[in-house]
């Protein structure tokens, strides 16, 4: 029987789940609920209303309320660019860049009422290479979680996917949704890391302010000839 599913998010990321439930025999999409670029809808009675089994949040800009989660029988499942017992909330890919870490990667869970803290279904380790960028990053986690969501789809709509708790340590980081200022005030201290993990064409580039003049930082080749 084909399970009821609810899909919220958008961008990169869940346009190519929201392609992948679109297509999959044994799911009926009774929803889309995509990012409302900061207007606010209480739509909470029309998500009980479709009566889904599941719901589905990748890229969302909005944390689920307690009462949304509570609907779908099965819970409702998040696709996290990054291993969330490490990085978890906002822009995640940026902030392991800029940390200086070596290897991220993608983690899908059950949502509950934290941020990105729900029951482990999978995830998959993501190396990060020296000469990577934001967008360098963003892109091969994407990839590796639409691969992740991809391959455990089946079991999560059978109800036989893993399911184990996550652990908070010492190291475990979390981030809210400001974004690390495109400034670089102080090269000592921001560095490489900092520039390009802020590398991510076509959005604002980094930059020095010199005199009350932007000089922006860019990769060789980004500029033109004249």
């Amino acid at each position: 029987m084909k399970k009821r599913v609810v899909f919220m998010g958008g961008k990169k990321p869940g346009e190519a789940c929201l392609e992948i439930l679109r297509r999959h025999p044994d799911v009926e999409l009774v929803g889309n609920v995509g990012n409302m670029n900061g207007g606010v809808w209480n739509f909470t009675g029309q998500i009980r209303q479709l009566k889904p089994d599941l719901i589905i949040v990748v890229y969302y800009d909005y944390i689920l309320s307690p009462e949304i989660i509570a609907i779908p029988p099965m819970g409702c499942i998040n696709l996290h660019l990054a291993l969330a017992e490490e990085y978890r909330g906002c822009y995640p890919t940026t902030w392991a860049i800029i940390n200086g870490e070596t290897r991220t990667g993608v983690t899908l869970h059950y949502i509950d009422e934290g941020i990105d803290t729900g029951d482990i279904i999978a995830q998959t380790e993501v190396p990060i290479y020296p000469q990577d960028t934001g967008k360098d990053l963003y892109e091969r986690c994407t990839r590796a979680g639409v691969a992740l969501f991809e391959s455990e789809l089946q079991s999560i709509l059978d109800g036989t996917n893993d399911r184990r708790p996550q652990s908070s340590t010492r190291r475990t980081l979390s981030y809210r949704r400001i974004f690390p200022s495109h400034e670089v005030t102080d090269m000592y201290h921001h560095g490489k890391n900092y520039i390009r993990a802020l590398y991510f064409p076509p959005w604002p580039k980094p930059y020095v302010d010199i005199g009350g003049r932007k000089f922006y930082l860019v990769e060789e080749g980004d500029m033109p000839d004249d």
